[in-house]
């Protein structure tokens, strides 16, 4: 996320002068507080608890594995962010709060918040400093299924949000464990189930996908899983699988070169018994 220059009593605009602001007069107490949640200093939410282990496990996850996907795909203008205080309006803040599990912007990353402190800077996604995002994802838990099913979408196709997608790791909440939405008409309709096309890498057996217009890749639910396809590279891999695959690798290779050797050893000794043979006869 790009952020400007910044000087002691302001930060520096696009043109290299410091643009002075002054403390907001809202109070900083919010409406809604959020146990254990960080708010700014005007009162928005930024940084929230977690709801329980799986939750964080596979939005962390997730995050890991977009950020640099996207940051091939569209450079750093990308940004891929999570558990973020969501804000459309000023007006907002005396609501109880939205907090996006994921958020996919296209374009967020290459934006500096126009009138931010520097101390407080972009802390939480406020609609009147940022881009719409591109993209929102949910990960259900056992409090927030109605919420992520009903009242969230109607929030986000309200906003005019392409792409709403919810994934369900108990398989409860959503039939399949995934369900996509995309804006058309200003309404959201469901992602049908898409398979790679010919020249692109296939699925694996038995997985049921949707593509992803604004991420180029394919959605599948693999259990409590949700994995990531890519039609030219194949399944996305975090950091300890991408370990794990290397190590599987080195460990197939090591296991070729044993047996190798083993072979060219054994070659070697009846190369030896054949020689004696000829020379006693």
């Amino acid at each position: 996320m790009a952020h400007p220059e910044r000087a002691k009593g302001g930060k520096r605009n696009g043109r290299g002068a410091v643009a002075q602001y002054s403390p907001s007069r809202i109070p900083t107490n919010p409406p809604h507080p959020v146990p254990g949640g960080e708010y700014d200093r005007d009162g928005f939410l930024y940084e929230c608890p977690v709801e329980n282990l799986r939750h964080h496990l596979v939005t962390k996850t997730l995050s890991s594995l977009l950020a640099p996907h996207m940051r091939r795909r569209h450079g750093e203008a990308a940004l891929v962010t999570g558990d973020v205080g969501f804000y459309a309006r000023r007006e907002d803040r005396t609501l109880p709060p939205f907090v996006a599990d994921l958020l996919v912007s296209l374009t967020a990353g290459a934006v500096d918040a126009p009138e931010t402190p520097p101390e407080e800077d972009r802390q939480s996604y406020k609609l009147w400093q940022e881009p719409l995002p591109d993209l929102v994802m949910e990960v259900v838990s056992p409090s927030s299924r109605v919420r992520d099913t009903v009242a969230k979408p109607r929030r986000y196709e309200a906003l005019g949000i392409p792409e709403y997608w919810v994934f369900d790791p108990a398989g409860t909440a959503v039939p399949g464990g995934l369900l996509g939405r995309r804006l058309t008409d200003h309404r959201y309709s469901d992602v049908p189930p898409s398979t790679p096309g010919q020249g692109e890498v296939p699925l694996p057996a038995g997985a049921t996908a949707y593509w992803s217009v604004v991420l180029g890749l394919y959605l599948y639910a693999d259990g409590k899983e949700l994995r990531l396809h890519d039609p030219e590279t194949g399944m996305l891999l975090g950091l300890e699988e991408t370990q794990r695959s290397l190590e599987d690798t080195q460990r197939s290779l090591d296991e070729q070169t044993t047996a190798r050797a083993a072979a060219e050893a054994r070659a070697a000794a009846l190369e030896v018994e054949l020689e004696a043979l000829r020379r006693r006869t």
